[in-house]
């Protein structure tokens, strides 16, 4: 099998790239109140008397975050998408609870049995039908299926949390279904009515009329007096009806800090400062305290913020920066690690199907055993040659 990948090599061109923890402590200037070791969880709002913590809605947003990636194949995703993303989220929560206190008011459900017909039934779920096609007939196949779910146990985490997601959303659908078909059987036509919508919907007729336009009557032969004018209007008032006007005068009065606040405010991120330094897990403090979560993203020079690009470029690793005041909000960082790297690089995964692998083909003989030998094989070649700079994953399927 060749190797399907190449590398795109810059040896006059290194770009230092730093891994910084941005931990932007993003803090009002009107927060007066002292860090304790207990506080409440800040909330994103509440539904249904339900209230829904910043950390459970970002912890949900990255989920799904990462499974719009996996399903879309992408590194990362746009600033729009990752915005949309946040939105259907909010819209997932009022689904959830708002339709799930309603099915528990009437009773609905779906039984394991039920799942398992929309799975492994003879009329499974429009997915289950689209993911498991022959890849020769390019039919829905049962087997398919059977097997997926036989070696569940023995695929990566990653595929076992996908397929959660598939179940929890055949299942979800499945109540939605329910709800709707109860709410259009409530709906009853009497035998009456059906009959004569159907007639009404039968007659024809045919209608011939003549106007004469009010432009051809001439102004002197029309005398209108008080009474007219009252009668027209008693008649036609409702059509004169406006909502109450109001005229409002207001004065702003812009709430800004005082000193005071200014100086508890610094007090209190130094404080978040020093547990900081002395925290044993930056990545958990950072996306526990921090209003932005814990960044791992690669950085080039020129690419930070001012106040600390030419610092960490210049600092070993490990090195902190104080808390500085910016626009509002005061920001500290880590510097967590430094590389020299290529500026692009490309790589691409080998995979090696084995007999019973997931959408393997069925003339596929090759044993799992075989699959694995064949990777380490061709890794051990792979990583011999030191000038691709680059270790290259197998992934086996």
């Amino acid at each position: 099998m060749a190797l399907i990948g190449t590398i795109r090599k810059h040896s006059a061109l290194a770009v230092i790239l730093v891994g910084v923890a941005i931990s932007a402590f993003i803090v009002s200037d009107l927060f007066t109140g002292k860090r304790g070791s207990k506080r409440s969880l800040p909330s994103v709002g509440t539904i249904a008397g339900e209230e829904i913590t910043v950390k459970d809605y970002n912890q949900r947003v990255e989920d799904n975050i990462e499974i719009q990636r996996n399903n879309q194949n992408k590194e990362n995703l746009t600033a729009q998408e990752t915005f949309d993303i946040r939105q259907n989220t909010w819209t997932q929560y009022l689904n959830e609870i708002i339709m799930g206190k309603e099915y528990e008011r009437l009773g609905l459900s779906v039984t394991t049995d039920e799942l398992y017909d929309l799975v492994q039934g003879p009329r499974p779920h429009s997915l289950i039908r689209q993911y498991f096609q022959d890849p020769a007939t390019k039919q829905y196949s049962p087997e398919m299926v059977l097997n997926f779910l036989q070696n569940l146990d023995n695929m990566k985490p990653e595929v076992k949390k996908q397929w959660l997601n598939l179940e929890k959303y055949i299942k979800d659908d499945r109540m939605t279904q329910k709800y709707q078909a109860l709410v259009s059987k409530g709906y009853y036509m009497p035998q009456a009515f059906a009959g004569m919508d159907f007639t009404n919907k039968k007659k024809n007729a045919e209608i011939r009329y003549v106007a004469v336009k009010y432009t051809t009557i001439k102004d002197e032969d029309v005398v209108l007096t008080d009474k007219d004018y009252e009668a027209y209007y008693e008649k036609n008032k409702h059509m004169y009806e406006q909502e109450p006007s109001r005229d409002l005068d207001y004065v702003i009065f812009e709430v800004l800090p005082s000193a005071e606040d200014r100086s508890q405010t610094r007090e209190s991120v130094y404080q978040v400062y020093d547990d900081f330094r002395n925290t044993p897990d930056y990545i958990t403090f950072v996306n526990s305290t921090s209003d932005k979560r814990y960044d791992s993203t690669w950085f080039k020079k020129g690419q930070l913020p001012v106040m600390i690009d030419s610092l960490l470029f210049s600092s070993a690793v490990g090195t902190f920066v104080p808390p500085y005041e910016e626009n509002n909000a005061w920001h500290m960082a880590r510097l967590m690690d430094m590389q020299a790297r290529p500026d692009s690089m490309k790589a691409e995964h080998v995979l090696i199907a084995y007999k019973g692998a997931f959408r393997a083909a069925e003339t596929v003989t090759r044993t799992k055993e075989q699959a694995e030998k064949t990777a380490d094989s061709l890794f051990s070649i792979i990583n011999a040659d030191k000038t691709l700079g680059i270790q290259l994953g197998l992934i086996l399927k």
